[in-house]
């Protein structure tokens, strides 16, 4: 019998910080706390000024000016330079997240929020909140009034209002990824179970020209809560019942494209025998990304063990255009065998949500010391994916592109009662 949730977040995706505890940030507070703020300065700018151009809009149908649309045009270039013109609320938000690393927020505890690592991705984290601001208060406004594309477009015809071209377009759109039938999970320990994944992975693509400073090619990656993959049959035993949660990331199309591969490593006892170079005694780990230590919950073993935290490497690679690293949470819930998901009352276990990592590069995790013995190893199957295509992607196409990622995890796989072992999880997601 298999009965641990922990480790099925494999079914949309891996952890790259596998959030078993609460990490002990001290300022991580701050961080989301100065996040949330920007975020909100950001949408309601936005909305203020989305308001005020629509007004000048319908001023000018029922009184036109000469030429056409001229005061619109000139009411709402100002309005909206506000929002996304050098030095606008977008701007200002932006580098304001940016100049608070790493006095508000460090690294860690970004990763641990779910945003992009700084050391890999630089100040990409802080414009795709700006992103994600900015597109919240256009569908918010698309929600209010149906015809504010039309605005934008006949105002932004005049010539007159560059601002209204840009917006024109929405900031972001759906892609989705239909999965293959090569799409599924591996869980690899003293035996190997394989989970078939089906459905879809849904995805907002953000074209990043509209923030200033911006990458030429650059698309920023978010999503929106979901039900979007099949129930996902687990071995003979259960059921998973997957949601996304939110996404952030990046896929590059324009020059310098990097490639991104990633190692992750967990100690199951830090006082083993082979403990990952640089672990302190508390089990976290120096210099590189971590998640702290947590207390061992096998009931077989010693109390009082402590599970290592799970170090990180992330390396940039000379890449090519349509590669991609994206951040999801997802929460996975298990039901009994067969059920259709559709019911919150069958689930056995609603689940936890998830950070896991998804790259067009290559991912390995690594268990030392597993199931607690010293120099024992387990490692994920080794396995690389492949790019997005970056001239069909404005079309909302994705097939080719394929997923991957892996994730190590302790105590996570009940063969038998009282009896745990650890794993090392790999998964593809394959776009037809």
């Amino acid at each position: 019998m298999i009965c641990s949730s922990r480790w099925l977040g494999v079914v949309v995706g891996t952890a790259v910080l596998t959030v078993t505890a609460v990490p002990s940030f001290a300022a991580i507070d701050k961080c989301s706390k100065l996040i949330d703020a920007e975020g909100l300065k950001v949408q309601s700018a936005a909305l203020k000024g989305f308001s005020k151009c629509q007004d000048a809009y319908r001023k000018d149908i029922l009184k036109p000016p000469t030429p056409a649309l001229s005061k619109a045009a000139a009411a709402c270039e100002k309005e909206l330079a506000k929002i996304i013109g050098a030095g606008g609320a977008l701007d200002k938000s932006i580098n304001k997240l940016i100049g608070q690393v790493p006095k508000t927020c460090t690294d860690a505890e970004l990763i641990a929020l779910g945003h992009l690592s700084t050391a890999a991705f630089g100040s990409n984290w802080a414009r795709v909140q700006g992103m994600a601001a900015l597109s919240y208060a256009y569908e918010q406004q698309l929600t209010m009034t149906r015809d504010f594309v039309n605005i934008m477009q006949d105002v932004g015809d005049t010539g007159s209002c560059g601002s209204c071209k840009k917006l024109a377009t929405a900031p972001c759109y759906l892609l989705s990824c239909k999965l293959s039938a090569s799409s599924s999970t591996v869980n690899l320990a003293t035996f190997s179970i394989s989970v078939p994944l089906s459905g879809s992975t849904v995805f907002k693509i953000c074209d990043a020209s509209v923030i200033q400073g911006s990458a030429v090619g650059s698309l920023y990656v978010l999503a929106s809560p979901g039900r979007i993959l099949a129930p996902a049959p687990v071995g003979s035993i259960a059921t998973a019942c997957v949601k996304t949660i939110s996404a952030e990331g990046i896929i590059q199309c324009g020059a310098g494209a990097q490639k991104t591969n990633y190692t992750t490593c967990l100690d199951h006892n830090t006082g083993g025998a082979s403990n990952i170079a640089g672990a302190t005694t508390s089990g976290d780990c120096a210099g590189d990304v971590c998640q702290g230590s947590v207390a061992n919950n096998d009931p077989s073993e010693t109390p009082g063990i402590i599970n290592g935290g799970t170090c990180v490497d992330i390396t940039n690679v000379s890449g090519t255009a349509g590669d991609a690293f994206i951040n999801l949470t997802s929460q996975i819930g298990l039901a009994p065998l067969g059920d259709s998901c559709t019911n919150p009352d069958t689930l056995t276990s609603p689940g936890t949500p998830e950070l896991t990592a998804l790259t067009t590069g290559s991912p390995l995790a690594t268990v030392k010391d597993a199931d607690d013995a010293a120099g024992s190893e387990i490692t994920s199957d080794p396995q690389t994916g492949s790019v997005f295509n970056c001239a069909t992607l404005g079309a909302g196409q994705s097939a080719g592109t394929k997923l991957v990622g892996a994730y190590p995890s302790v105590n996570s796989l009940e063969p038998a009662p009282d009896t745990l072992l650890d794993s090392a999880i790999g998964f593809t997601l394959q776009c037809e």
